[in-house]
C-alpha cells in the first residue's frame, strides 16, 4: 500500500495539474482502460534476497529529484561486468514513483534488444512501492500498465526478467554505478 503522506501529495498534484493550469499541455500518470490490463495469468517474478539473482544481465535503477529537476537513471551490468549506462531527465513534475517505473521502463526497453543466447535479468530496485504495484493486479496506472505490457513482450521473445528489492545504497556495486551517475548529473547541471 502507498504511504499517506504520498498519496496525499500525489493527488494534490494531479488536482494542480488537471484543474489549476489548464494552458500547459497535462502528461501525468493515469489508469489504464480496461481493454489495456495485461491478463492476470501473466506473471512478474519477485526475488526475496539479492543474492537468489541468477540472472546473465544485472539492472539497477534509481532516480533523483532535486531543486535543478528530476532524473531517472539506470547501471546496466552483464556477467557482473560493467555494460552500460543510461540517464534520462525527466519533467520536474514528476514523482519519485513515476521516476522509479520509468527508469525499470526504460531499462526493460534497452534490454530487449541485446544480443545473447541466455535472455536472464534481474532489475534490483530500492522502490518497495513500485514492486507492491506491479504485484497489485488491481492498480492499473499508466507506467505499471506499461511495465507490465513490456514484461509480456518480452516474455514471447523468451527473455525472463525478476525482480529484486534493494535497501538503499546497500553497497552494492551497480548501486555505486548510480551514485555516482547522480553526482555526475549534479555536475554537469551546476556547469
Amino acid at each position: 500500500m502507498t504511504p499517506i503522506a504520498i498519496k496525499i501529495q500525489e493527488t494534490s498534484k494531479f488536482y494542480l495539474l488537471t484543474k489549476g493550469n489548464r494552458r500547459e499541455e497535462v502528461l501525468v500518470d493515469r489508469d489504464m482502460g480496461v481493454k489495456h490490463w495485461h491478463h492476470l495469468a501473466e506473471t512478474i517474478t519477485f526475488l526475496v534476497e539479492s543474492n537468489e539473482a541468477a540472472g546473465l544481465i544485472q539492472i539497477f535503477t534509481d532516480w533523483s529529484k532535486s531543486e535543478q529537476g528530476v532524473g531517472a537513471g539506470m547501471a546496466i551490468f552483464r556477467s557482473g561486468n560493467h555494460f552500460k549506462s543510461l540517464q534520462y531527465r525527466l519533467n520536474k513534475r514528476c514523482t519519485n514513483n513515476q521516476a522509479e517505473q520509468l527508469a525499470i521502463l526504460r531499462a526493460l526497453e534497452y534490454t530487449e534488444h541485446i544480443q545473447t543466447e541466455d535472455k536472464t535479468a534481474t532489475i534490483y530496485t530500492d522502490s518497495q512501492i513500485t514492486l507492491n504495484s506491479l504485484k497489485n493486479n488491481t492498480n492499473h496506472a499508466f507506467l505499471i500498465e506499461e511495465i507490465r505490457k513490456k514484461l509480456t513482450e518480452m516474455k514471447t521473445t523468451n527473455w525472463t526478467i525478476e525482480f529484486c528489492w534493494v535497501k538503499l545504497m546497500l553497497g552494492s556495486k551497480g548501486m555505486s554505478w548510480l551514485t555516482h551517475l547522480q553526482r555526475r548529473q549534479r555536475r554537469m547541471r551546476s556547469l
